[in-house]
């Protein structure tokens, strides 16, 4: 399909002017609560801005060409450029046009790859009126929105449970993690000629929204854990880098993870739950790190054995309505975060539909709507 009659062709040098950010080293940094922007997103704060919100950066030096949006004025690091003017056109539709278009073969060809901004200045957009700019923008923008208020609602999740953890603590006796949980072990090999596919848990796919990646047994090259029962993954490797994962696991497909985490399993639901409020104990978290092995501060870790005999806070003894708290919380991150897997996977997709003109924006409004409305009805 060819670009829609009513959109214009112009070069990128005439849909936005871009700017090179400003150097900030950390130590000229001053305590604020301004965000500092860097290719690879938002990278510490100060106290001064040099743009307004409502814009946004893209990368230069690393992740190049890939966009952070920013709702607040900020300070662009010189790892990047941001947009000095948007030439009449609607801001949030020049990001995603942005983070539509793959950008990483305009680089400098270096030894240290960099954007030129003169690389790209005459690389063909295909430009809408700005009314329908902001129409594309606003379907796109409802999924990021909702997948940013499921954000919020995990990270207040999570900030309740570890406040019952934090002070439930003193009052209750101490035991081996040992005594709460096993530590499974159960080998998974994979097979080479397998069509199948299995939730590989990940310390990748874990800093990436905790949520496991759908990854083909062919292209897995190392043995894994199996994991046949819910359970609770806690990082062995450089635990200062607290790596906690609630996992529900489903029958189909397998799921199996990395054996740089420990698998945790329970007796029952309550027992897991209560498992999980001993994990994320102030003691427990300090513990851990005080117990690795190895020299190498990148590449230190917990010994197995080491980990479960950890003396943790026996939450057994809580009031059940706690349990039943805690885990209707864990329950709750665990599906705000599929549901925005979801979505982020659906605004994927229109993405280059909507910035191409190939699909208007009624039909995919219609997609959108059907899709919050099935989330809302899940939760």
């Amino acid at each position: 399909m060819k670009t829609p009659r009513d959109w214009v062709t112009r070069p990128l040098s005439q849909f936005v002017s871009l700017q090179r950010g400003f150097d900030l080293p950390t130590h000229a940094r001053v305590p604020g609560s301004v965000p500092v922007l860097s290719s690879g997103g938002v990278n510490g704060s100060h106290n001064e801005a040099k743009v307004d919100g409502d814009n946004f950066v893209i990368g230069r030096a690393t992740n190049i060409g890939r966009p952070t949006w920013s709702s607040v004025p900020f300070w662009p690091l010189n790892t990047t450029l941001f947009v000095k003017d948007f030439l009449g056109n609607f801001p949030k539709f020049c990001f995603y046009w942005f983070l539509a278009t793959d950008l990483s073969g305009f680089d400098s060809g270096s030894v240290q790859p960099m954007l030129n901004r003169n690389y790209i200045a005459n690389i063909p957009v295909a430009i809408p009126s700005f009314v329908e700019q902001r129409r594309i923008a606003g379907v796109l923008g409802a999924l990021d929105d909702k997948i940013e208020s499921n954000q919020a609602v995990v990270t207040r999740a999570q900030q309740l449970i570890d406040e019952i953890a934090e002070q439930k603590a003193t009052d209750l006796p101490t035991v081996a993690l040992s005594e709460m949980c096993s530590l499974s072990k159960s080998t998974w090999k994979p097979d080479a000629s397998s069509n199948q596919t299995v939730h590989l848990f990940s310390l990748p796919a874990f800093d990436g929204g905790a949520v496991p990646e759908q990854a083909a047994v062919s292209s897995i090259k190392s043995n894994k854990t199996l994991m046949n029962r819910p359970g609770i993954l806690v990082s062995r490797l450089n635990p200062r880098i607290s790596r906690m994962w609630w996992v529900e696991t489903d029958a189909t497909p397998v799921s199996v993870c990395s054996p740089e985490f420990a698998y945790l399993t329970a007796g029952d639901m309550h027992g897991l739950a209560c498992t999980w409020l001993a994990v994320r104990s102030p003691g427990f978290r300090g513990e851990i790190v005080d117990r690795v092995t190895g020299t190498s501060g990148s590449h230190q870790r917990v010994r197995p054995a080491d980990l479960m005999t950890i003396g943790v806070p026996d939450y057994r003894s809580l009031a059940e309505h706690t349990q039943i708290t805690v885990l209707t919380l864990l329950h709750l991150i665990s599906t705000r975060r599929q549901q925005s897997v979801t979505l982020a996977e659906l605004r994927d997709a229109l993405l280059p539909e909507l910035m191409s003109g190939r699909m208007r924006v009624d039909e995919a409004g219609r997609l959108v709507s059907e899709a919050l409305d099935e989330e809302v009805a899940d939760v």
